[in-house]
């Protein structure tokens, strides 16, 4: 019935996730520069969870999931968490995490849109400003098993460039929107 402060920062920058017990946030990323992220529960107590030059993190929303990806010196990895308890693995994908888009319920798998080369020694940055664009192919992650399989690979089977920016898979688990930041159209693939 009223808003109810949980958390405060003098840092500027935050990402947000709701997560079923609470919330998850992340300072913005940058190449090289070490980033954090935070588990806020319901009651303002913060709980360090990853520390990482250019961190980018995503908390699936209703397990004790993550993937989270590291930037620097054209370098990007992407890591998955499927436990509290669990370390990160090593994936076998050279993505950012916020390419990635978890299915609902409790599954640890994740759909990645995975650049087919890295283009610059400060790829995040550079992606985020807009200065380059990646061309992706779609592959199924299962942070549970830590493995990866390619699923589409838009310039072989639709001989088109996509630059997958904001994914989201409907609730069915049948479709993946997304915008192609290379034109700023929206897309759908089954």
């Amino acid at each position: 019935t009223s808003a109810k402060r949980v958390y405060s920062s003098s840092i500027e920058g935050w990402r947000l996730y709701p997560v079923a017990d609470g919330t998850v946030i992340s300072q913005n990323a940058s190449d090289g520069v070490l980033g954090y992220s935070y588990k806020i529960d319901k009651n303002g107590v913060a709980q360090s969870l990853f520390s990482r030059p250019g961190l980018v993190v995503l908390p699936h929303p209703s397990a004790p999931a993550y993937l989270l990806s590291e930037s620097t010196d054209g370098s990007v990895n992407l890591f998955a968490k499927s436990g509290a308890s669990s370390s990160p693995l090593t994936l076998p994908v050279h993505t950012l995490a916020e390419k990635c888009a978890w299915l609902s319920g409790p599954s640890l798998v994740a759909y990645c849109a995975v650049p087919a080369g890295i283009a610059s020694k400060h790829f995040l940055d550079d992606w985020y400003r807009g200065i380059i664009h990646s061309a992706d192919e779609l592959w199924q992650v299962d942070a549970g098993q830590g493995t990866a399989q390619m699923v589409f690979s838009p310039q072989n089977e639709a001989s088109v460039s996509l630059d997958v920016k904001d994914p989201a898979i409907d609730p069915t688990g049948n479709y993946i929107a997304f915008m192609n930041a290379n034109d700023l159209s929206l897309w759908s693939v089954r």
